[in-house]
């Protein structure tokens, strides 16, 4: 009984990367005598060895002895203070210590279930560190189940070349490597593995599509700033017939990414349910041609839009999904006249709208344009771009665009909530609220004719306080303030 307490004790202590190994079972076997000899017999119990830069080597080797034969998850962060989570430069002598014990944990592969190596750049060792944990030509790891690698970013002058880690294992399911120099991913990854995120290398795109076809499971896959080598041949695009789509797909970089790994894919990207697209910070020559990649005008009964300056995002009935991230915001505009005027039906489906307060005259004025109605909106997001914070401080927000709507009023019988939310941009106050009721006098139906009467939220529903005010008069709605600090309620009044 005593046991099974000990084990909820421990997994209620959280992720074994966010939470000190030692903690717990160290608080456990210093009660008494009973508790310790017992805590000492559970081999589970100091199964978890997270070493971070400045830990006690001798306290990670306590570990590995007394974790005996159980399944071990190792979490090494070489460059990270376990206190304030910043660089940290290892004491003298400490750096042979560490190499030491990572030729223990090697000498323990067997038994490893989850291994999580990250080194931070500029911290001198890391590649010695990285040779002793990985340097059999094989490791034989058949209990691995996740497998995570980050090499640190180098400067091209003072690189430090690396051979890819080759382990063994047929029951992986997660594997996330960062400039890692693998080409061919294929022998890492297998049919069990559900899980595959690449970021900052290179890849071969034939052994991409290999490796693909071969993880029948693999149901997440994220492509971060991948250079994808072209060494297809003729003969192996296209798509295959019988090939099973991921069920999410994030690609993130340049210009041309998409297109190029669309003829890698052996599925068709609009097979795929979720589908992220993020451009990276030095894209010059990203066009909406190739955004429209994403088949958003392909999707049907479109339930919820998020339009920002630099974000679009599509969610159907079906909760399929379409995401777009783009510093330029000509881009992510393009796509959204593509997809009003390639869906006409879009206004009649669409449920839930988050826009940013930049965006929203521009939006009710596309709206206007084609017909003045949402019959099924039901919920307004009103956000603030992060650029124009600074400016709602200092001005207010009577200078954006939340009041340059001067057209027709949007027929929304259903409409039930509008929510404004701040980002602790302005202090809460009536002003405020009186100002966000704009909103209500474009959207909502004449007050006569509607028999919801609609909800202004400002804030975050988690927040510690919740006050309630009722606007009478032209609009009838109720305001629901959430506020971080109790005393935000004496500037309502």
């Amino acid at each position: 009984m005593l046991s099974l307490v000990f084990e909820a004790c421990d997994t209620m202590s959280g992720l074994p990367s966010q939470r000190n190994s030692l903690a717990t079972p160290i608080a456990l076997s210093h009660v008494c005598r009973r508790w310790r000899r017992c805590a000492l017999n559970m081999a589970r119990l100091w199964n978890v060895v997270l070493f971070q830069t400045g830990d006690s080597v001798p306290a990670a080797r306590a570990l590995l002895e007394r974790s005996r034969t159980a399944p071990l998850e190792v979490i090494f962060l070489w460059g990270l203070d376990r206190i304030d989570h910043v660089r940290t430069t290892p004491a003298v002598g400490h750096l042979d210590e560490v190499v030491e014990l990572l030729g223990r944990i090697a000498g323990h592969a067997s038994r490893i279930t989850s291994l999580f190596f990250q080194a931070m750049a500029g911290l001198e060792g890391w590649d010695m560190l990285y040779r002793t944990l990985f340097a059999k030509e094989e490791l034989l790891m058949p209990r691995l189940e996740w497998l995570s690698v980050c090499l640190p970013h180098q400067d091209r002058d003072n690189s430090v070349t690396v051979d890819a880690p080759r382990i063994t294992s047929t029951s992986l399911r997660s594997l996330v490597l960062e400039r890692v120099p693998k080409r061919d991913i294929g022998d890492l990854a297998g049919r069990n593995t559900t899980s595959l995120s690449i970021r900052f290398t290179s890849l071969s795109s034939k052994q991409l599509r290999l490796a693909l076809r071969a993880m029948d499971a693999l149901q997440d896959l994220t492509l971060t700033s991948v250079e994808l080598i072209q060494d297809l041949d003729a003969d192996d695009r296209g798509v295959i017939s019988n090939a099973r789509p991921v069920s999410h797909l994030r690609v993130g970089g340049t210009s041309g990414i998409l297109t190029k790994l669309a003829a890698v894919l052996p599925f068709p990207l609009s097979s795929i349910p979720s589908l992220s697209l993020r451009c990276s910070l030095d894209v010059t020559t990203f066009e909406v041609e190739e955004a429209n990649l994403l088949g958003v005008n392909d999707l049907e009964g479109i339930e919820s839009l998020i339009l920002q300056r630099r974000q679009l995002s599509i969610t159907t009935s079906r909760r399929w999904q379409r995401s777009l991230g783009c510093l330029r915001s000509s881009v992510v505009v393009g796509v959204t006249a593509d997809l009003l005027t390639g869906h006409p039906s879009l206004l009649d489906t669409v449920k839930y709208i988050t826009l940013d307060l930049t965006d929203y005259s521009g939006f009710l004025l596309a709206v206007e344009g084609r017909g003045a109605a949402l019959p099924n909106l039901e919920e307004v997001n009103v956000r603030v771009d992060n650029y124009f914070r600074s400016r709602i401080r200092t001005s207010g927000l009577h200078e954006h665009s939340i009041d340059f709507y001067m057209g027709s009023r949007i027929v929304a019988p259903r409409l039930k909530r509008v929510c404004a939310d701040l980002l602790g941009t302005a202090r809460p106050s009536v002003a405020c609220a009186a100002h966000f009721m704009r909103v209500f006098e474009t959207l909502s139906p004449d007050p006569d004719v509607s028999s919801v009467r609609p909800i202004l939220q400002i804030g975050s529903p988690q927040s510690q306080t919740r006050c309630v005010l009722v606007f009478r008069g032209h609009i009838q709605a109720m305001v629901e303030y959430y506020l971080n600090d109790p005393e935000q309620l004496f500037d309502l009044m």
